[in-house]
Protein backbone atom coordinates (compact mmCIF):
# COMPACT_ATOMS: atom_id res chain seq x y z
CA UNK A 1 0.00 0.00 0.00
CA UNK A 2 1.28 2.94 -0.59
CA UNK A 3 0.97 6.59 1.04
CA UNK A 4 -1.72 8.68 0.84
CA UNK A 5 -1.17 12.17 -0.82
CA UNK A 6 -4.64 13.01 -0.85
CA UNK A 7 -7.22 11.15 1.07
CA UNK A 8 -10.45 10.74 -0.60
CA UNK A 9 -13.68 8.67 0.05
CA UNK A 10 -15.49 5.87 -2.50
CA UNK A 11 -19.28 5.02 -2.07
CA UNK A 12 -18.44 1.99 0.36
CA UNK A 13 -16.69 4.82 2.86
CA UNK A 14 -13.40 3.00 2.01
CA UNK A 15 -10.00 5.36 2.32
CA UNK A 16 -9.01 5.64 -1.37
CA UNK A 17 -5.65 6.97 -2.04
CA UNK A 18 -5.85 9.78 -4.82
CA UNK A 19 -2.45 8.95 -6.43
CA UNK A 20 -2.51 5.60 -7.50
CA UNK A 21 -6.55 4.32 -6.67
CA UNK A 22 -5.54 1.67 -4.26
CA UNK A 23 -8.05 0.70 -0.89
CA UNK A 24 -7.05 1.37 2.72
CA UNK A 25 -9.15 0.52 5.56
CA UNK A 26 -12.88 0.74 6.49
CA UNK A 27 -13.93 3.72 8.59
CA UNK A 28 -15.11 2.56 11.86
CA UNK A 29 -18.54 5.20 12.71
CA UNK A 30 -18.53 5.27 16.75
CA UNK A 31 -21.67 3.56 16.87
CA UNK A 32 -20.55 0.81 14.88
CA UNK A 33 -17.78 0.57 17.36
CA UNK A 34 -20.31 0.80 20.26
CA UNK A 35 -21.96 -1.80 19.16
CA UNK A 36 -18.98 -4.05 18.63
CA UNK A 37 -17.74 -3.26 21.39
CA UNK A 38 -20.73 -4.48 23.35
CA UNK A 39 -20.53 -7.91 22.12
CA UNK A 40 -17.17 -8.39 23.51
CA UNK A 41 -18.14 -9.56 26.86
CA UNK A 42 -21.14 -12.04 26.24
CA UNK A 43 -18.58 -13.45 23.50
CA UNK A 44 -16.15 -13.92 26.17
CA UNK A 45 -18.63 -15.28 28.76
CA UNK A 46 -19.66 -17.59 25.70
CA UNK A 47 -15.94 -19.23 25.66
CA UNK A 48 -15.55 -19.07 28.67
CA UNK A 49 -18.69 -21.27 29.61
CA UNK A 50 -18.01 -23.50 26.68
CA UNK A 51 -14.40 -24.40 28.29
CA UNK A 52 -16.13 -25.40 31.88
CA UNK A 53 -18.25 -28.10 33.53
CA UNK A 54 -22.29 -27.33 33.95
CA UNK A 55 -22.07 -26.50 37.80
CA UNK A 56 -18.74 -24.22 37.22
CA UNK A 57 -20.10 -22.41 34.26
CA UNK A 58 -23.07 -21.40 36.38
CA UNK A 59 -21.34 -19.03 37.94
CA UNK A 60 -19.83 -17.13 34.83
CA UNK A 61 -21.42 -14.08 34.07
CA UNK A 62 -20.37 -10.59 32.57
CA UNK A 63 -20.02 -9.11 36.09
CA UNK A 64 -16.79 -11.74 36.95
CA UNK A 65 -15.79 -12.36 33.20
CA UNK A 66 -13.06 -9.99 33.80
CA UNK A 67 -11.44 -12.23 36.87
CA UNK A 68 -11.97 -15.25 34.77
CA UNK A 69 -9.48 -14.37 31.97
CA UNK A 70 -6.08 -14.02 31.71
CA UNK A 71 -4.04 -10.48 32.32
CA UNK A 72 -1.74 -11.31 29.84
CA UNK A 73 -3.10 -10.39 26.43
CA UNK A 74 0.03 -10.81 24.04
CA UNK A 75 2.36 -13.56 24.01
CA UNK A 76 6.00 -14.02 21.92
CA UNK A 77 6.71 -16.87 19.19
CA UNK A 78 10.33 -16.57 17.56
CA UNK A 79 10.78 -12.81 18.58
CA UNK A 80 7.22 -11.55 17.44
CA UNK A 81 4.56 -10.20 19.59
CA UNK A 82 1.19 -11.73 19.00
CA UNK A 83 -2.80 -11.17 20.46
CA UNK A 84 -3.87 -13.38 22.37
CA UNK A 85 -7.14 -14.93 21.48
CA UNK A 86 -10.60 -14.03 23.28
CA UNK A 87 -8.94 -11.01 24.39
CA UNK A 88 -11.03 -7.64 23.96
CA UNK A 89 -8.80 -6.54 21.86
CA UNK A 90 -8.86 -9.77 19.82
CA UNK A 91 -12.36 -9.73 19.68
CA UNK A 92 -12.83 -6.61 18.56
CA UNK A 93 -10.55 -7.02 15.37
CA UNK A 94 -12.52 -9.85 14.06
CA UNK A 95 -15.88 -8.49 14.62
CA UNK A 96 -14.84 -5.80 12.62
CA UNK A 97 -14.00 -8.05 9.65
CA UNK A 98 -16.87 -10.31 10.57
CA UNK A 99 -19.85 -8.18 11.15
CA UNK A 100 -22.30 -10.71 10.63
CA UNK A 101 -20.99 -12.93 13.87
CA UNK A 102 -23.23 -12.23 17.24
CA UNK A 103 -22.32 -15.05 19.06
CA UNK A 104 -19.22 -17.18 20.36
CA UNK A 105 -21.23 -19.84 18.22
CA UNK A 106 -20.89 -17.87 15.12
CA UNK A 107 -17.28 -17.35 15.60
CA UNK A 108 -17.20 -20.78 15.49
CA UNK A 109 -18.62 -20.86 12.01
CA UNK A 110 -15.85 -18.78 10.34
CA UNK A 111 -12.90 -21.35 9.11
CA UNK A 112 -10.20 -18.72 9.83
CA UNK A 113 -11.58 -18.27 13.52
CA UNK A 114 -11.51 -21.96 14.25
CA UNK A 115 -8.44 -22.70 13.20
CA UNK A 116 -7.17 -19.82 15.48
CA UNK A 117 -9.36 -20.78 18.39
CA UNK A 118 -8.12 -24.23 18.18
CA UNK A 119 -4.19 -23.21 18.23
CA UNK A 120 -4.82 -20.61 20.91
CA UNK A 121 -4.53 -17.80 19.08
Amino acid sequence: MCVFYAILHDENRHVVCDACGCIGGDIMNAKKMKKIRKLVKPIQVEWVRSLLNEEEAEKVNLSNIDMMLSKQTHFIVKGTLYLSAMTDKWIVKYLKKYPNISCFQDMLNVPELKKKLELGW
